[in-house]
């Protein structure tokens, strides 16, 4: 019996697999959500960036979770107990160290080449951030387990991201903070479906130490949305808050509706769900 209540919550958390997963799994998801909310962010502030700066920043995201996964696997603790995405990550470990090592010869060629002098400090910085919460949210270097609240570091750093592209500009913190809101609901909402597995694997995970998270989560992202909508009534720019707004109120539906669907299907919307402001500029175009 009880061997066959294990097979059965392994089937649930390793469902076969989805096409759509693909990108998830090879953590493509969130340098493409950072990328998406860098362009929406310079079409407010109407700042122009070059490819190259998308390039690199894409490529520094990217390798961050591709590192991230590796040391999932290495440190993963039960086995019998994850989802596809760090099974993928077990079978295709040397894939994605090439990969990672492919992403730093190319950051390498463009700050060799000067394509992104300009933002090369500002993510330096960052990057001494990225490095410094890793050695306390991901390896406890300095404590003896992970630190809750790695979710809100993701937030943090994902708006620093942006501000690395951008550079310092007026107007630019609002649109940050909302930014970094909604990336911590996404965090959320993927750790309220994971909870199960950080059970096993992730001293740190959110549903550890936030008891009430799965009742609670829907009133943050409401606020979210109420905010969104303030911001649009007080004359803000519309379509920028128009699509956080949207990613808020996503984001709440998935997670009510999460339980129907395995953790992989949800990590792969809940990115989905951040993507709104590409929707948003094919229904409402600009000028």
């Amino acid at each position: 019996m009880a061997d066959r209540a294990s097979a059965t919550s392994e089937a649930v958390l390793r469902p076969n697999l989805r096409w759509w997963w693909i990108p998830s799994w090879f953590g493509l998801d969130s340098p493409f959500v950072v990328a998406t909310w860098t362009w929406a962010v310079s079409q407010v502030l109407e700042q122009r960036l070059r490819w190259e700066v998308y390039a690199a920043q894409f490529l520094a995201c990217w390798s961050v979770y591709l590192a991230d996964r590796l040391i999932d696997v290495a440190r993963c603790r039960d086995w019998s107990c994850v989802n596809g995405r760090l099974e993928f990550g077990r079978r295709f470990q040397p894939l994605l160290m090439v990969l990672l090592a492919l992403n730093g010869v190319l950051l390498a060629g463009l700050l060799i080449l000067g394509a992104v002098s300009e933002t090369a400090i500002r993510g330096l910085w960052v990057a001494i951030g990225v490095l410094g919460y890793g050695l306390i949210f991901v390896i406890p270097v300095f404590f003896r387990e992970k630190l809750p609240g790695k979710e809100v570091g993701i937030g943090l750093f994902s708006a620093l991201g942006i501000w690395a592209a951008l550079g310092n500009q007026a107007g630019l913190w609002p649109l940050l903070t909302g930014i970094a809101l909604v990336v911590m609901l996404n965090c959320f909402v993927i750790a309220a479906r994971d909870r199960e597995i950080d059970r096993a694997n992730d001293p740190g995970g959110a549903s550890r130490w936030w008891k009430q998270m799965h009742h609670q989560l829907p009133i943050f992202g409401m606020i979210g949305v109420l905010g969104s909508a303030v911001m649009i009534v007080l004359g803000h720019d519309s379509r920028f808050y128009l699509s956080l707004g949207l990613a808020f109120a996503s984001l709440v539906i998935l997670h009510r509706l999460a339980n129907r669907v395995s953790p992989d299907s949800v990590r792969a919307i809940a990115d989905w769900c951040l993507l709104t402001p590409w929707l948003v500029a094919l229904l409402l175009p600009s000028g």
